[in-house]
């Protein structure tokens, strides 16, 4: 018996986070020597309820605790191009999970709070079917802050 797929549930984001490149552990406090540094965050993306057959933009943006925009900017994805491994029962839907490597951006000194979010949008059309938020928070290694 085939159980029907509720397109409520189609197009989602699963989950987003910051992840460590090395291991891809979550990571929501980065340490840095000197600033300003310059960083490319790496954000994991879980993608739910896909349709291969379809094209999507994924609208990237970081804003730090200022106000201030670090990354504001599309990214293409099509869905015939990912992974075929995890297709949702006889349908033409895939969940698929990737990282993305944000281009590099200036690290403020001191502590900041970043708010990073995405926008699922189906680029023919300009329909947004998700979005989502998460955080990190950059410093000064604990090591170089001078009493």
């Amino acid at each position: 018996m085939e159980i029907p797929i509720n397109i409520n549930y189609t197009n989602k984001i699963g989950s987003l986070f910051p992840s460590d490149p090395k291991t891809g552990n979550p990571i929501y406090h980065i340490q840095y020597n000197e600033a300003p540094m310059v960083y490319s965050v790496r954000l994991t993306l879980a993608l739910v309820a896909l349709d291969f057959d379809k094209d999507y933009t994924i609208h990237l943006m970081i804003v730090c605790s200022d106000g201030e925009v670090k990354i504001n900017e599309d990214l293409q994805l099509s869905g015939n191009k990912l992974s075929k491994d995890n297709i949702i029962g006889n349908s033409n839907l895939l969940s698929a999970t990737f990282s993305i490597n944000t281009r590099q951006f200036e690290v403020n000194e001191g502590i900041n709070q970043y708010t990073a979010s995405v926008i699922l949008i189906d680029a023919q059309t300009g329909q947004v079917f998700d979005s989502m938020t998460t955080w990190f928070i950059t410093e000064p290694n604990s090591d170089d802050i001078k009493s």
